[in-house]
C-alpha cells in the first residue's frame, strides 16, 4: 500500500494549531468576531461571520464523532479535534485560497488519537445525516480491500462527498514529526525542527563534516530564526531539507531561496548529495521553489546561477522554468524567473 498522509490547509499568517473551539465560549465568540471583521472578503472566514449558527453545529459534530470514536476504542485527549483530510483536497485548497498546509504521515499518528469520517462531519449532521466514523485500522482494511488504492477506495466510498475528513484528538506534541512542509510528486521540502537533530548532524553542511549535537541545535535555531523573517514580498533566507516522499525521514540535501543579495529577488539554491543527483530531484526543487516564491511570498522574480561546467544545475533551472539571460565575466550562466502581466502569466 502507498504511504498515506493527511493534510491541513490554513490561511497564510494564521496559526494552524489553534482551534477556536478549544477556547472558552465567550472568548471563542470574541475571536470569531475579530476574524470575521478582519477577513470580510475571504471565503474560509465566512463561518466566523455566522458564528452563532456555526458554533453549536461544530460543537455537536465534534461531540458526536468523539463519542463514536470512543465506542470504537479511541482515546481522544481533546474535546475538539484538529481537522485534516486524507491526502490532498483541491476543493479545500481553493476554499482557503492557499498552498500553506501541514502534512503528516499517517504512520506517525497513534491509532487511538485519530479518526475518519466520509465527508465533512459538521455538514453531514447539519443535513440530517450521521457521519460514518472509522478508526485507522478500519480505514486501512477498507483501502486494502480496494487493492491498496486510496483513489479506488475514494471512488467507491465517497460518492458525493469531496473528501475524507480526518480528526486528530491530541495535542501536536504527540506526533513524531510536525511537517509544515511542501510536497511534490517525488519530494517533501521540509522545515527542519528539533526532531531532525540527528539528520542535521549528519548532513549539514554539504561537506558532511559531522556536527556535534550542540552545533546542530544551533543550525536549526538559525534556520528557524531566518525563516521567521520571511514575509510576503521579501525573503530573508528560506532553507528547506530535501526528502524523498517515500522516505521522509532521510535528508537528501538542502534547497531554498537566499535574500542576501536582494530580498525582493532572492537567489535560488539547491545542494543535493551526490547519490541523489541526476534523478530529476533538482528540477522538481526548482519548480516548487518558484511556486513558493510567487504564490506564498508574492514575489515577482527569482534569480539563479551556477558554474559554467555544472551541466546538471543548468538543466535543472532551465527545465524548472527559469531563463538564462546572460553570463558572469567568467562565463558562469545567469538565470531569472519573472512573473509578468496582470493575468499572472510567467516568463
Amino acid at each position: 500500500m502507498e504511504e498515506l498522509y493527511i493534510t491541513h490547509y490554513f490561511y497564510p499568517g494564521t496559526d494552524p494549531w489553534k482551534n477556536i473551539m478549544n477556547l472558552p465560549e465567550q472568548e471563542a465568540f470574541r475571536v470569531a468576531a475579530e476574524l470575521a471583521d478582519k477577513h470580510k472578503d475571504t471565503t474560509s472566514f465566512g463561518r466566523f461571520s455566522d458564528f452563532a449558527n456555526y458554533y453549536p453545529d461544530r460543537k455537536r459534530a465534534d461531540e458526536y464523532v468523539r463519542e463514536e470514536f470512543i465506542k470504537l476504542g479511541g482515546r481522544p485527549e481533546l474535546k475538539h479535534p484538529y481537522s485534516f483530510v486524507l491526502g490532498e483536497c483541491e476543493y479545500l485548497r481553493n476554499w482557503f485560497d492557499t498552498n500553506d498546509k501541514i502534512v503528516l504521515a499517517l504512520s506517525d499518528i497513534p491509532d487511538e488519537q485519530i479518526s475518519f469520517t466520509l465527508g465533512d462531519s459538521c455538514a453531514l449532521l447539519i443535513h440530517g445525516e450521521e457521519p460514518v466514523v472509522l478508526t485507522k485500522a478500519m480505514l486501512l482494511d477498507e483501502i486494502s480491500a480496494c487493492d491498496g488504492s486510496v483513489e479506488e477506495y475514494c471512488k467507491k466510498s465517497l460518492g458525493r462527498y469531496a473528501y475524507i475528513e480526518v480528526q486528530l484528538w491530541a495535542d501536536r506534541s504527540i506526533y513524531r514529526r510536525e511537517k509544515m512542509d511542501y510536497r511534490t510528486d517525488k519530494l517533501i521540502l521540509h522545515y527542519v525542527t528539533e526532531e531532525d537533530l540527528a539528520e542535521v548532524m549528519r548532513t549539514w553542511p554539504s561537506d558532511h563534516s559531522p556536527l556535534s549535537e550542540e552545533e546542530a541545535e544551533g543550525v536549526i535555531s538559525y534556520l528557524q530564526s531566518n525563516c521567521a523573517k520571511n514575509i510576503a514580498g521579501s525573503i530573508f533566507h528560506l532553507c528547506l531539507a530535501v526528502c524523498a516522499a517515500e522516505d521522509p525521514d532521510t535528508i537528501m540535501g538542502w534547497c531554498g531561496l537566499d535574500g542576501s543579495r536582494s530580498h525582493t529577488e532572492p537567489e535560488i539554491f539547491i545542494l543535493l548529495d551526490e547519490e541523489y543527483r541526476n534523478k530529476g530531484y533538482g528540477t522538481e526543487c526548482v519548480k516548487e521553489l518558484l511556486r513558493i516564491a510567487v504564490e506564498d511570498f508574492s514575489l515577482q522574480s527569482v534569480h539563479g546561477g551556477c558554474a559554467k561546467d555544472n551541466i546538471a544545475s543548468y538543466k535543472a533551472m532551465e527545465k524548472g522554468g527559469m531563463v538564462c539571460y546572460g553570463t558572469e565575466e567568467n562565463g558562469d550562466p545567469l538565470f531569472r524567473y519573472t512573473v509578468k502581466g496582470e493575468d499572472g502569466s510567467r516568463e
